[in-house]
């Protein structure tokens, strides 16, 4: 009879697990990074971080101002190469005229050994400007990460 109950105590957390297991798959695999559109400032942020994430400083020299780009430039390759991974939420969104302020938090990961992790967010808050019907980021003036 012993016997009986843990056979059907461990098949229930078996059931239990499995279920757990797809339930999470299945939600993960319905989290979609929201796009948001090219020619907007939650747009330009967006490209401008995934771009310094993916390491391509070029790219992400495309979004920046001039007064920024030529402040920072040499500073942008020690801003990557680290083993950090990032996820970025768009907290909000303020256009006035030909300005724009963009506020992300930052939530970087490290691994730090095994299966342990480390993370940490940030709030950082992105000013732009229209320059020739594009917008460009005039700060921060330092790596977002």
């Amino acid at each position: 009879m012993l016997k009986d109950r843990l056979s059907l105590g461990f098949g229930a957390g078996a059931l239990a697990l499995m279920i757990f297991a797809i339930l999470t798959i299945s939600l993960q695999n319905n989290l979609k990074l929201e796009s948001y559109p090219e020619d907007s400032p939650a747009g330009v942020v967006q490209r401008y971080l995934q771009a310094l994430e993916d390491s391509r400083l070029e790219t992400a020299r495309t979004y920046l101002g001039n007064e920024t780009l030529d402040a920072i430039k040499p500073n942008m390759a020690d801003w990557t190469g680290s083993e950090a991974s990032h996820r970025i939420i768009l907290v909000s969104e303020t256009i006035e005229s030909e300005t724009a302020v963009v506020v992300v938090d930052i939530l970087t990961s490290y691994q730090t050994s095994g299966i342990e992790s480390s993370s940490y967010t940030n709030r950082v808050i992105f000013e732009l400007r229209l320059q020739e019907d594009n917008w460009k980021i005039y700060s921060p003036g330092q790596s977002p990460f």
